[in-house]
C-alpha cells in the first residue's frame, strides 16, 4: 500500500510521503531495529522506481505505539533521506499536556538539531488526551494547546519551518494561526531590546577609596577607627554652644534696629508721633479712594437703605423704528380719508 500511495503522490507532485510506523514489538530496541530495516528498504524502492518524494517519520500520540521524539532522530540518523515529522498535538497528548510555554517548544527544535535541517514540516491542532493517550483532534479553542507560544519560538529563531492544520476545522483554525503569529509579531516589533548601562565610578572616588584613612588601623582584615581623645569632644561643646549664643545676640540686635529705621530716613531715630504725621500727611492714590466708596455703597445696600438708580436709556432697534413709521403713516392716511382726500 505504501508503494502505491508514492506513486500516486509522486504523480500529483507531493514531496513528502508521510508513514507512521506502527505498535512496538517484545521490546523498544528490536522493534527501533525492524522499524529501521524496513524504512530502509522502502527508501531503496522509492530510489529504484525512479519516485521524488521523500519519506516522512510521524510522531506518535499513544504510549504503546513507536514515535517518540528521540525516536524518530535515531531512526533518521540510521536511515539517509528519512524527515521528521513533528506533530505538536501528538506529542502533547503523549506527554499528558507538557507543550506550555515557550521554553517546552524549544526543547523540541533542539532535540532536532543533530540532523541538521535547513527546514521544519509539521502539524498543529487541537487535541483531547486522557493519561498520556490521544482521544481525538479538536479544534484549536477547545483546547489547552496554545499556538502563542510556538509562535514566539519560531520568531525568536527565525525557523523556516511548514505547519499543516490537522483540526476538524482546517481552513479555520489555518487562517487563526497566521492572525496569532502576525499578532505575536507585532507585540515583539514593540519590545525595545534593553541596553544595560554601565556606570563608570569617577575617578576621584575611587582614589579616595583606594587610599586608607590616617585614623584607621589595619588588623587582620578588620579596620578599627581611632578613638578620638575626650577632652577634644568636650571643646567642641563648648564651642558650639558660644557660637550659637552669639548668633542669637546678632539676632536680637537687628529686629531692634529694624524697629527704630523709618522709612525714607534710615540709620536716623524718630519720634513715634512724628512718624504718626506724616503717616496722615500722605495722600492715597485715587485708585484705592474709588474702590473704597464703591465698598460703602454695597455696604449701604446689605444696611437695607435704598439706592434709587436712574433710569437706562433703552436704545431703539431697527425693527422698532420701522414699526412707529409705519403707524405714522397709517394715521395720516386714516385722517386724509376721513377729511375725503386720498
Amino acid at each position: 500500500i505504501i508503494k502505491e500511495s508514492g506513486v500516486l503522490a509522486s504523480h500529483l507532485g507531493a514531496e513528502i510521503l508521510i508513514v507512521h510506523p506502527g505498535m512496538y514489538h517484545k521490546s523498544k530496541k528490536e522493534s527501533m531495529e525492524s522499524i529501521a530495516s524496513s524504512i530502509r528498504r522502502l527508501r531503496d524502492s522509492f530510489s529504484d522506481r525512479g519516485l521524488k518524494c521523500r519519506i516522512g517519520i510521524e510522531t506518535s500520540g499513544k504510549q504503546g505505539l513507536f514515535g517518540t521524539v528521540d525516536e524518530i532522530v535515531t531512526v533518521c540518523k540510521r536511515v539517509k533521506g528519512i524527515i521528521p515529522v513533528i506533530n505538536f498535538a501528538h506529542i502533547h497528548a503523549r506527554g499528558n499536556g507538557c507543550l506550555k510555554t515557550k521554553e517546552d517548544f524549544q526543547q523540541i527544535f533542539d532535540k532536532l538539531k543533530p540532523l541538521n535541517l535547513k527546514s521544519y514540516y509539521t502539524h498543529f491542532s487541537g487535541v483531547v488526551y486522557e493519561n498520556g493517550d490521544e482521544v481525538e483532534l479538536t479544534p484549536m479553542k477547545k483546547s489547552d494547546l496554545k499556538f502563542e507560544p510556538l509562535a514566539e519560538c519560531i520568531l525568536t529563531n527565525k525557523y523556516d519551518i511548514i505547519i499543516i492544520s490537522g483540526s476538524p476545522l482546517l481552513e479555520h483554525d489555518a487562517i487563526y494561526m497566521r492572525l496569532i503569529l502576525d499578532r505575536v509579531k507585532e507585540k515583539m516589533s514593540k519590545k525595545k531590546p534593553e541596553v544595560k548601562k554601565v556606570e563608570k565610578k569617577p575617578e576621584k572616588v575611587v582614589a579616595k577609596k583606594a587610599l586608607k584613612k590616617k585614623s584607621e588601623k589595619v588588623v587582620g582584615k578588620k579596620k578599627i577607627a581611632k578613638k578620638k581623645p575626650v577632652e577634644l569632644k568636650k571643646h567642641k561643646k563648648v564651642v558650639k554652644k558660644t557660637m550659637k549664643r552669639k548668633i542669637g545676640e546678632k539676632m536680637k540686635v537687628k529686629k531692634a534696629v529694624k524697629k527704630k529705621k523709618v522709612k525714607g530716613k534710615i540709620g536716623k531715630k524718630a519720634k513715634p508721633n512724628a512718624v504718626k504725621k506724616k503717616l496722615k500727611k500722605t495722600k492715597k492714590p485715587k485708585k484705592v479712594l474709588k474702590k473704597k466708596k464703591i465698598i460703602k455703597k454695597k455696604k449701604s445696600k446689605a444696611a437695607g437703605e435704598k439706592v434709587v438708580k436712574k433710569p437706562k436709556e433703552i436704545k431703539k432697534t431697527r425693527l422698532a423704528l420701522l414699526h412707529e413709521a409705519y403707524e405714522k403713516k397709517k394715521r395720516e392716511y386714516e385722517k386724509r380719508k376721513k377729511a375725503g382726500k386720498r
